[in-house]
């Protein structure tokens, strides 16, 4: 079987009149235009006739619209979306009549699980999940990417929930899938690795996540650039597993290091990318992380400010009332607790230019 090679990208619909509308944003999707393609799959569903609004077209369009609400943290727009798909299809056949109708059963199914997770309903996430993995053991062949996107999920569902042996086998899972389908470097195969090395926080017994923190970070800086925020999340995982193996001022400038790429891309003021809740989470990650070795290294301030930057980069993208961005304004309050506050005397510090060895600036 022939392996598909590039970054992660949704299938591609192949049925009619929005089609065009529905692969441009697929495309905005993939490139990190999230505004752009939302907006391309809401015109795509003006499109269709009124037949077509209960058809295979309608599922596809809400399913590709729910997805990248979800990446812009718009949890409950896109969990309406999926579950419009998902009524469309119990509308048209019994489960295991049509295989096609099957995957985009199981996407919308998977969307909305999706949307319960990263909203921190793990309850509420996990009976959907289980039963997507159910329906596609039946449906679907071994080897499937809606397969691996319930165990993907399921993974990250075991590591909300502190089961990181559990999460760990789940991940395993889905990257031997990965492999089986996609070429060595394509994104999804990054994204596992790296969702393994993850693991890794707070884990004593993680060194041997290491070879798959090098192995996403390899891929990624190889796809995006080594000053990348994909390559810098990457570096993260890696000073994840370091940290587990109490090399703590190695793991230390590479959280640093991370983080500044973080600052030098999406702190600025006039920012206005797209970013995914995936990134955030990432961010916010190295943030604390980064945060622990300034203050620990007596560099207190440094410390406040990466973090202001940062908490003010979240409330930008999802909103002051985001639940992620509630819980990571308490990380933020517990970072300036640690951090006693001095004057600066009018300076302004840079991540990026400290990391590239300048002084601060006057």
């Amino acid at each position: 079987m022939e392996k598909k090679t590039g970054g992660s990208r949704p299938r591609r619909t192949e049925f009619g009149t929005a089609t065009p509308k529905i692969n441009e944003a697929i495309t905005f999707q993939a490139d990190g235009r999230l505004q752009h393609s939302e907006d391309c799959c809401v015109e795509a569903l003006r499109m269709l006739s009124r037949e077509e609004r209960n058809g295979l077209e309608a599922v596809s369009v809400r399913n590709t619209l729910a997805s990248i609400r979800l990446d812009r943290g718009k949890y409950q727009e896109a969990r309406q979306d999926a579950r419009r798909a998902l009524e469309i299809t119990a509308s048209m056949a019994e489960p295991g009549e049509d295989t096609e109708l099957d995957r985009l059963r199981l996407t919308s199914l998977c969307l909305i699980g999706r949307s319960h997770l990263q909203a921190g309903e793990l309850e509420a996430a996990r009976p959907l999940l289980e039963r997507a993995l159910t329906m596609a053991h039946y449906w679907l062949p071994a080897n499937s990417e809606e397969k691996l996107r319930i165990l993907t999920l399921l993974g990250a569902l075991a590591k909300e929930s502190g089961y990181r042996y559990e999460a760990e086998e789940y991940y395993r899972k889905a990257l031997a899938i990965a492999e089986s389908l996609f070429d060595p470097y394509h994104g999804e195969v990054a994204a596992l690795c790296h969702r393994l090395a993850l693991l890794a926080e707070g884990w004593d017994e993680a060194e041997h996540l290491e070879p798959f923190a090098r192995r996403a970070y390899e891929i990624r800086s190889s796809q995006f650039g080594t000053t990348s925020p994909q390559a810098a999340a990457a570096q993260a995982g890696i000073a994840m597993t370091m940290e587990a193996q109490q090399q703590l001022k190695e793991a230390g400038e590479k959280f640093l290091h991370s983080l500044a790429i973080f600052d030098r891309h999406y702190a600025a003021a006039q920012c206005e990318l797209s970013i995914r809740v995936e990134l955030l989470r990432d961010y916010a990650l190295c943030r604390r992380a980064a945060a622990g070795y300034l203050i620990a290294s007596g560099r207190h301030l440094d410390a406040r400010e990466f973090s202001e930057r940062a908490q003010k980069v979240f409330e930008r993208v999802l909103g002051k009332g985001h639940p992620l961005v509630r819980k990571w304004r308490e990380d933020h309050r517990s970072i300036c607790r640690a951090t006693p506050m001095f004057p600066r005397k009018g300076q302004r510090f840079s991540a990026w230019e400290w990391w590239r060895g300048f002084s601060f600036s006057r």
